[in-house]
């Protein structure tokens, strides 16, 4: 069975193929070849020819004893039945008469009549789903067959019941006239009724005897489950995978032959419009040969019942895809590098920023701020979105990991980023975030440096030199603490300003702008600020005020 389908695929191929040559040289004089091509023809249609002869006779042989038969039909139904297969014989005898002529002349007639028909989509759209419906019916015989004996059955009770129904009545009003001669007519509707009722009871009773039978030697589900599918497989099962195997073949061989071409074009020309539009239009054509293969192998194999479904199908996904052709195209456009999303520029994904590195059925997606900062995603997806051009500065995420940061109120070293979470060492401790919480604390980074406020007073009596030698003192008393502590290279700047007259003090700023390299310190800077103010002020006398209140007695 393998080798028969095979060979027949192969002769297919092979018919197709010459075919398919053009057709050079037809009109010229005929050499020696060409003669003898034509006698092998002519031989070829004389027992073609014969054979179609045989058939006609057997055939007028037929039409001839369904004639005799429906002469001597003994019932109408017979002989309805004979007449229905005596003008089916008849139409075969002719189309053998027409395909005689057809051989005989080489001019077929009724192609050229059919030709000249009416286009009918309905008919030729039952012609393809026949085969199907005739398979589904042989599938569905069983089952139907048992539901029509049940019906019928339940008809023949029911008819049973309104006719001793019947016979009841009759008999009472038998029993209740004394007239002979409508006693004698409803005594024979008793007798046509109880034989109704009879031929009724003994078609209900063979109906029940069929229905048992039908019954117990029907299999069992799992045993016609298994049947139906080892006869597909059997029947089918060959087609389909050759079927599969030719789309695939098709399919993954244009693409071996397309991806070194692809290789080979230099970088630059990737970027084109005319490479994309090429690589568009190829891999739609390669998808289309595929399938057509595919469809090719049914059909070469004889296989209606397949090739029909796989047309149904083929039609629903076009009928079902329509309102999905827009979505398509702005798919295609996003390939072709001419929609909302292109090449190199940012795009904002679930919150996160993102560099599009590359187009095709699927998008590549790159954050080079984080680790595992790459994502594919089919095309699809992204419709709808927008990118825009974005240049070099521009962070792709508050921190890098190895950064300081300021996250709730707690400082801590990047350990780790991902796409989905962020660890930070915070004295020690790992705390994660997810990495949407993460940005919605709005970390301060202190890598790139910050700066660190202190304010100070001291007392009124100190007013003389409140704007002149209090500052520098301080000042420079807080640039040798501070310089001791984080280094010579992390301070930026250091300044010392008289803020204000307070309601009980005279008030200062420090403020100390200070490089990355400082910020393992930032908790102990503001401390070793307030110490360093405190120590100048005890090294000097000043005196450090505290909040008071002052109480006026009145006169009494």
């Amino acid at each position: 069975m393998v080798m028969v389908r095979f060979a027949r695929v192969v002769t297919f191929v092979l018919a197709v193929v010459p075919a398919l040559a053009p057709a050079q040289g037809r009109d010229t004089a005929a050499p020696t070849p060409q003669a003898a091509t034509q006698d092998g023809d002519a031989a070829s249609s004389l027992m073609t020819l014969s054979a179609v002869l045989d058939r006609m006779a057997q055939k007028q042989g037929e039409l001839a004893e369904l004639q005799k038969a429906a002469a001597a039909a003994g019932t109408e139904s017979q002989k309805l039945a004979l007449l229905a297969d005596l003008d089916k014989a008849q139409a075969q005898l002719d189309e053998l008469q027409r395909t005689l002529d057809a051989i005989a002349t080489g001019v077929d007639l009724g192609a050229q009549d059919a030709s000249a028909t009416r286009f009918d989509a309905v008919a030729e759209v039952e012609k393809l789903l026949r085969p199907l419906i005739e398979e589904l019916k042989d599938i569905t015989a069983e089952p139907r067959q048992l539901s029509e004996l049940r019906s019928e059955l339940q008809r023949q009770g029911a008819r049973l019941d309104l006719m001793q129904r019947g016979l009841e009545r009759v008999r009472r009003l038998r029993e209740m006239t004394a007239d002979e001669r409508l006693r004698a007519a409803l005594t024979a509707v008793e007798d046509r009724w109880r034989r109704r009722a009879t031929d009724a009871r003994n078609a209900q009773t063979i109906i029940r005897h069929q229905l048992d039978e039908r019954e117990r030697d029907r299999p069992s589900l799992y045993e016609s489950t298994r049947s139906f599918l080892g006869k597909f497989f059997r029947e089918r099962g060959l087609n389909l995978l050759l079927a599969a195997a030719a789309f695939a073949l098709v399919l993954f061989g244009l693409n071996w032959l397309y991806k070194p071409i692809a290789r080979r074009v230099p970088l630059p020309a990737q970027r084109r419009f005319a490479f994309r539009l090429i690589a568009v239009v190829y891999h739609i054509s390669a998808f289309l040969l595929a399938l057509t293969a595919a469809l090719m192998v049914l059909y070469a194999a004889g296989d209606w019942i397949l090739l029909g479904l796989a047309l149904l199908f083929l039609l629903g996904v076009l009928w079902a895809g329509w309102n999905t052709v827009p979505r398509f195209l702005e798919q295609i456009g996003l390939m072709l590098n001419l929609g909302s999303i292109r090449e190199s520029e940012r795009l904002v994904l679930d919150g996160l920023p993102w560099r599009v590195d590359r187009i095709h059925f699927h998008v590549r997606l790159v954050n080079p701020a984080l680790t595992g900062g790459v994502l594919r995603m089919p095309i699809r997806q992204l419709v709808g979105l927008r990118s825009r051009p974005c240049r070099e500065h521009e962070p792709w995420f508050p921190s890098l990991e190895g950064d300081w940061v300021v996250v709730d109120g707690q400082r801590g070293r990047v350990l780790l980023q991902t796409p989905e979470t962020v660890q930070v060492d915070v004295f020690g401790a790992r705390v994660t975030y997810t990495t949407a919480d993460y940005l919605a604390a709005k970390p301060t980074n202190l890598t790139h440096g910050f700066r660190v406020r202190s304010s100070f007073g001291i007392d009124y009596s100190h007013q003389a030199i409140a704007t002149g030698d209090v500052p520098r003192l301080m000042r420079e008393r807080l640039d040798r603490e501070l310089r001791q502590l984080v280094g010579d290279d992390n301070v930026a700047r250091l300044d010392v300003e008289f803020q204000a007259a307070g309601a009980s003090s005279l008030d200062y700023i420090a403020l100390a702008d200070l490089r990355g390299g400082a910020a393992s310190f930032y908790e102990r800077i503001p401390r070793l600020l307030q110490r360093a103010l405190v120590d100048v002020c005890n090294e000097r006398g000043w005196t450090i005020p505290f909040p008071q209140l002052t109480v006026h007695r009145a006169a009494t």
